[in-house]
């Protein structure tokens, strides 16, 4: 089953290791994290811009892989 970006994010947020990797404590923290470090106002940008995208890519590449927010 293929997700959004803003489905992946909303399910990252709500994972504890996710926001352990953001230093961050609840959901809400890991979502304010997220939108700053992909340049978004909202999730659902992750959608609708590319350069968006890409940057959340980056991010879960970098999640999985463990590297540094």
């Amino acid at each position: 089953m293929n997700h959004s970006n803003a489905r992946h994010a909303a399910i990252m947020c709500g994972n504890a290791k996710f926001q352990a990797y953001l230093g961050v404590k609840d959901a809400d923290e890991a979502a304010a994290s997220l939108r700053r470090l992909c340049g978004v106002k909202s999730r659902r940008e992750l959608d609708e811009c590319p350069a968006a995208a890409k940057r959340f890519h980056e991010l879960r590449k970098k999640f999985a892989y463990g590297g540094g927010a």
